[in-house]
């Protein structure tokens, strides 16, 4: 095949893979978005996978992400340099799957491609890991706007349903090759065949989320009201300006109506300044939970002293700038939710545990690189120490207990499951999307927390600065939301949902388990290799 032509085919899969996600209609392509991919790796002999598979990584999940190249908060070289290096990070575990996946074709030839599936989903489960993990591409995310496919995730994870969508793309090209493939491999038998066992393997998911998928009324064991307040805060502004989201949340809240609400939500670093280190604001704040009779759920900045102990104020009146501080250890900042409940003085907080790469911290690791980080404007923080669940009382009697995650955090789902593990029963997410305004980044990010819900059958409070702001319940329907780039308040009741989930109970059992399986393959394609190769040898010394 041409390379031309093998280009082609790798942009085609691009176009389809990147046209499948948030906010576009168009998931159902997901289903076919490796069939040129499949098409350029025959057409070669399934020969070059590695860079057949780096190729489409980079094009796919580098265009997907493009947003990072038009971050508010970076230069223009800084945020393409970042989209590059991203890009070429996250294809080599593309490159490695072409790799593998040529491997058994060359062995089985197209029954090799039964393979990809697995191959597949221990790519996504692989690349969630660490302090590099990232899940964003996960092709599970293009199957948010259908709700009855989404409730495989309660039993498999989201990664199941990665598998479901990559053997639906096996099953697709297997038909389209018997019926209009090379004249060789032409079969109107075998292609209906592989035509009906899609069109089964398709509707099993959608079956049992119909039968799964409970009315909103009969959903919980109880409900909650919320309140997620979205200030549509400038993030350019908002430091400059310290008292401008400030104001602007106060004024929002002001306006719930008392008795309203179990609880109010404020997106992620919510204010300009560390709130509990100004005493009258907090004060204020204190006050208004009072008379809304509400508690305040909050993202927040916050101070840890460098050494444990109570977080404590640090300012720069010794004259050293902040780099100095935080390099002679003064302090360390933290990224953090607060909880503050009418009738009780204490501001309980959780600080986050997944930092984002070079935004917020620099990996050990890469430590070398934490003077240039620092020079261009990330922020040093650490991580937090220990999961938190907050409970929250509610008007119906009883309280809620109640996760709250940071922005990115709400993208894995192991992590989001060690706080069912310790009782919550709906989850708080707080973030920033409007340093990637008029992207579909924002879309995206709020589509991903229905996955969550369904996860671990727990509704989602969603409360981003610019929207998109959304309370979901435990079986991934929107319940009310806002639009993007406008104050807003969204406001709802929804239920608690029916308790832990099969996921939630038995954690990542199905991507282990593929990540198992295609190591044992692989292991086998390697030992039948070298089997091959000593009996060749042995032929030609005879």
């Amino acid at each position: 095949m041409s390379r031309r032509r093998t280009f082609a085919l790798i942009l085609l899969a691009a176009v389809l893979y990147f046209l499948a996600f948030p906010p576009f209609p168009t998931g159902f392509l997901a289903c076919v978005f490796l069939v040129p991919f499949f098409a350029a790796l025959e057409g070669n002999g399934f020969h070059r996978g590695a860079r057949l598979g780096y190729a489409l990584g980079f094009l796919s999940a580098g265009g997907l992400v493009y947003w990072i190249a038009l971050n508010k908060g970076t230069s223009t070289a800084q945020s393409v340099a970042m989209l590059a290096i991203g890009a070429a990070y996250l294809a080599c575990a593309w490159g490695v799957l072409g790799l593998c996946l040529a491997f058994a074709c060359r062995r089985f030839g197209r029954a090799g491609l039964w393979a990809a599936p697995l191959l597949w989903t221990a790519m996504e489960f692989v690349q969630s890991m660490g302090s590099l993990g990232f899940t964003w591409h996960s092709v599970a995310t293009t199957q948010t706007g259908y709700a009855p496919v989404l409730q495989l995730v309660s039993a498999t994870g989201m990664f199941g349903l990665s598998f479901w969508i990559v053997f639906l793309n096996v099953l697709a090209y297997r038909a389209l090759v018997a019926f209009r493939g090379p004249k060789e491999a032409r079969n109107g038998r075998a292609a209906l065949r592989f035509a009906l066992v899609a069109a089964a393997v398709a509707a099993a998911p959608i079956v049992y989320g119909f039968v799964v998928t409970k009315p909103a009324a009969a959903a919980g064991r109880g409900a909650i009201r919320a309140a997620l307040v979205q200030p549509d805060t400038d993030s350019n502004r908002k430091f400059p300006e310290r008292n401008l989201a400030y104001l602007a949340l106060m004024k929002l809240t002001m306006s719930l109506r008392d008795g309203a609400n179990d609880v109010v939500v404020w997106p992620e670093t919510a204010t300009a300044f560390v709130l509990r280190e100004h005493e009258d604001r907090l004060r204020d704040v204190r006050e208004l939970l009072e008379a809304k009779r509400a508690s305040l759920i909050t993202g927040m900045s916050d101070r840890r002293a460098a050494e444990g102990g109570k977080t404590k104020r640090v300012g720069e009146a010794d004259g050293e700038s902040r780099a100095e501080t935080i390099k002679k250890g003064k302090f360390r900042k933290v990224n953090a939710v607060g909880l503050l409940r009418p009738g009780s003085s204490e501001l309980e907080t959780y600080e986050k545990l997944h930092l984002v790469p070079f935004g917020e911290y620099v990996p050990p690791f890469l430590g070398f690189l934490e003077d240039m980080a620092m020079n261009v404007g990330s922020g040093i923080y650490v991580p937090g120490t220990e999961v938190r669940v907050f409970e929250v009382p509610l008007a119906e009697g009883g309280t809620a207990k109640i996760a709250a995650v940071i922005c990115l955090e709400s993208n894995f789902p192991a992590l989001v499951r060690r706080f069912v593990d310790r009782g919550a029963e709906a989850l708080v997410v707080v973030a920033n999307d409007e340093w990637y305004e008029g992207t579909t980044e924002p879309v995206q990010h709020a589509e991903i927390a229905r996955l969550r819900a369904v996860e671990h059958r727990i509704p989602v409070l969603r409360c981003s600065n610019a929207g998109v702001s959304a309370v979901i319940d435990a079986y991934g329907r929107v319940v009310a939301a806002s639009e993007e780039d406008v104050q807003a308040i969204v406001s709802a009741r929804v239920p608690l949902g029916p308790g832990p989930s099969f996921y939630s109970r038995h954690g990542d059992w199905f991507p282990m388990g593929a990540l198992g399986l295609s190591l044992i393959l692989l292991g086998v394609l390697s030992a039948l290799g070298i089997r091959s190769r000593l009996s060749r040898r042995s032929r030609r010394s005879r």
